[in-house]
């Protein structure tokens, strides 16, 4: 039997498909007010975290995912995270009517580590099959897939919650789709027709950075690009943790279906980013990111200072297309860094930076709620707006810095090259 070919379209439609879970952790935060009413004596901020706390198992996930990545293989991994992602997301329909908030906390971490492996093998099994232009195309692909994801998970957690609100986990159980296309087109890169081939990646080797000596070696970038990673998140998570407060209980513009059609707005909106993202980044470069974060900036604003659901949606939007921008823009950066053998572990890194922004969130909105006098959910909003606003600044030093000493890397070594 031939091995799968990366350039056939059931190869690029599998391997996308995988992207459409990095959403779904986050797909029932409006089931929140509700579990708010069901669970009386747990704190906001616990409650907030049912969305968040799956993050913190996937940093360790994340981290293990690009560990052992060389030696179990990206496509067991994956198919292992799936699975996770579907047991521990239908597992609270069943563990809600117990009453126990911390056995339902548990379930939620299971979802953490299913998309804690998943996340940095998306990214990085790109970076293993496909190079040059068509690696910028499926970057962004994939952060559409994202968005794809966000919007077809909120749109069936809507259909659901007419139901009943506990309905919404069945959403999960679409992952089993995901699963069958991932164990049928799917395999490892080192088995497969790659368009990257071990001579292009040697012949490059010689213009990466590297942190640390070895086989392990990652760009030296890495770490400061993850803490950004972090800090954005932070700032994006106020749509997720905020919104369905600020629009259920505070200010009374809609239910907990309205909440999943806001945040589909967001999902289509980092649709276009991504699929945008490869047409941008070839003009704007290194500015794509202070694009992308001036528009997150924008758009937390509107949503903190919404009082009707045009503006809340517009608000909605803006954020989507800065998510959807800055994601795939770190991961290519890093990734045209990397060689075969690191890009899983430069991507988990990212990744884990972005995960422990996630986890994070809550309990910064809380914190900073109390030095403030401010602890409403539009407060929270307006917050996340300064943080993505600081980030737009440190990011746009951060990466004209790091990719003018990537050209300067690569002339040296083509000078070296040409001498011997």
């Amino acid at each position: 039997m031939q091995p799968p070919n990366p350039r056939s379209p059931m190869f690029k439609v599998s391997l996308l498909s995988a992207s459409l879970l990095l959403s779904e952790a986050g797909a029932v935060s409006p089931t929140l007010p509700y579990l708010t009413r069901e669970f009386p004596g747990v704190s906001h901020s616990a409650v907030q975290s049912f969305v968040t706390m799956p993050a913190l198992a996937g940093i360790v996930a994340t981290l293990a995912a690009g560990a052992l990545a060389a030696s179990v293989g990206k496509r067991a991994l994956m198919l292992a995270g799936v699975l996770l992602v579907v047991v521990g997301g239908v597992a609270p329909l069943a563990l809600i009517p117990a009453g126990n908030f911390t056995v339902v906390m548990a379930a939620r971490l299971l979802v953490g580590v299913g998309v804690g492996l998943l996340q940095p093998l998306t990214s990085s099994l790109n970076a293993d099959f496909y190079r040059g232009r068509e690696r910028g195309r499926m970057m962004g692909w994939q952060s559409s897939m994202v968005g794809i994801g966000n919007v077809v998970w909120s749109v069936a957690v809507a259909a659901l919650m007419t139901f009943r609100w506990q309905a919404a986990f069945l959403v999960y159980l679409t992952a089993l789709v995901i699963f069958t296309l991932l164990w049928r087109f799917l395999a490892e890169p080192e088995k497969v027709r790659s368009p990257v081939t071990a001579g292009e990646w040697q012949a490059s080797s010689g213009r990466r950075g590297a942190l640390l000596s070895g086989r392990r070696a990652i760009p030296s970038g890495t770490l400061p690009a993850a803490v950004l990673m972090m800090f954005m998140t932070v700032g994006y998570q106020a749509l997720i943790v905020a919104v369905p407060f600020l629009a259920v209980d505070e200010r009374h513009l809609t239910d907990g279906a309205g909440v999943s059609l806001v945040m589909t707005s967001s999902g289509v909106a980092s649709i276009v980013a991504g699929i945008a993202f490869g047409f941008v980044f070839s003009r704007l470069r290194v500015w794509t990111v202070t694009t992308g974060l001036v528009f997150l900036t924008a758009g937390l604003v509107c949503a903190g200072v919404a009082h009707d659901l045009v503006v809340l949606h517009a608000g909605a939007v803006l954020t989507g297309l800065g998510f959807g921008s800055y994601m795939p823009f770190a991961i290519t950066t890093m990734n045209e860094q990397a060689t075969l053998k690191t890009s899983a572990l430069v991507t988990a890194v990212l990744y884990t930076g972005a995960s422990i922004g996630v986890f994070a969130a809550p309990y910064f909105f809380t914190l900073t709620g109390r030095i403030t006098g401010s602890t409403s959910a539009s407060g929270q909003l307006l917050t996340g707006a300064v943080v993505a606003a600081a980030v737009a600044i440190a990011a746009t030093v951060f990466y004209r810095t790091e990719r003018r000493g990537s050209m300067v890397a690569g002339q040296v070594a083509e000078v070296e090259g040409a001498s011997t």
